[in-house]
């Protein structure tokens, strides 16, 4: 959920599902605050157990690709510009490799799509990699 106000909040936490219509978000807690959208990995979310992994562009020409990976308390267990692109990052998604939870860190599958050009016109490229954090 993010608070589109003076400051963006990226707000977590958890829910009774009966209460999904009615809670109120004061009772979230701020996972991560920013200026722009342009600071915060904005993609498809990934949410395994009480984590969210976020994978996207940011930077103001969207040529950064960068993970925030945060869990439901609102604590930032890791936030990383990975890289310059060579084209524009079009979405990203990421997806755990395997059990983690200790605070050592964990071992992911992130796949990106980037806007390229050439003479033949515009193209997207599919990138795949391995991340892993401690």
């Amino acid at each position: 959920m993010a608070d589109f106000g003076a400051t963006l909040r990226l707000l977590v936490g958890q829910i009774d599902p009966s209460q999904a219509m009615s809670f109120d978000a004061s009772q979230l807690a701020i996972a991560k605050e920013a200026a722009s959208p342009t600071e915060l990995p904005l993609s498809q979310p990934t949410i395994t157990g009480d984590q969210l992994f976020m994978l996207g562009a940011t930077g103001a020409v969207v040529r950064e690709l960068s993970f925030l990976w945060v869990d439901m308390a609102g604590n930032t267990r890791a936030s990383q510009k990975l890289m310059d692109t060579t084209g524009l990052v079009k979405a990203g998604a990421v997806v755990a490799r395997d059990a983690f939870g200790s605070t050592l860190g964990g071992r992911f599958h992130v796949v990106w799509v980037e806007r390229l050009g050439d003479s033949n016109g515009d193209y997207d490229r599919l990138y795949y990699d391995q991340l892993q954090c401690f």
